[in-house]
């Protein structure tokens, strides 16, 4: 594949990747502002899969193949690929160690732990968001190992 057309393959799944982020965030939005309090698990689960989806794009084989290709060339390409091709190849070393399972798990619980959290400044009651934030501590935990 030419470097032409390498680039081009690379910014487009970093658009497809953006896609994606611009639908989780909208679900994000909503969830925060209108969404019915018993659309939390339903809506946890669909943002797990939305950000599980992002992870493996930003994981994928092709993503790596594609950073392997661009940085072989970096010096030919614009300072804006330059940077992309930085920061992907960042998020592709850090996010690569974490199991794909266990991120899709720790997203969900994410959104779960929000809604709980909410609910618990409400009542004035820390012990409901207690366990999430126990649980949220440990998956953090184990991606630190993982990195290393």
């Amino acid at each position: 594949m030419s470097l032409e057309a390498t680039e081009k393959a690379f910014y487009q799944l970093l658009g497809k990747i953006a896609h994606y982020t611009e639908a989780l965030h909208l679900l994000y939005w909503d969830s925060r502002t209108q969404a019915p309090k018993k659309s939390a698990d339903f809506r946890a689960e669909t943002i797990g899969q939305l950000s599980s989806d992002i992870f493996n794009m930003k994981t994928s084989d092709e993503m790596r193949d594609l950073l392997l290709a661009l940085n072989k060339h970096r010096d030919e390409l614009s300072k804006d690929t330059q940077k992309a091709l930085e920061l992907s190849q960042k998020e592709y070393d850090e996010n690569s160690k974490i199991p794909k399972e266990e991120f899709k798990e720790y997203s969900i619980l994410q959104s779960k732990a929000e809604h709980v959290w909410v609910e618990a400044r409400e009542k004035s009651d820390f012990s409901l968001f207690a366990p999430y934030l126990k649980q949220l501590i440990d998956f953090n935990k184990r991606f630190i190992q993982y990195w290393g």
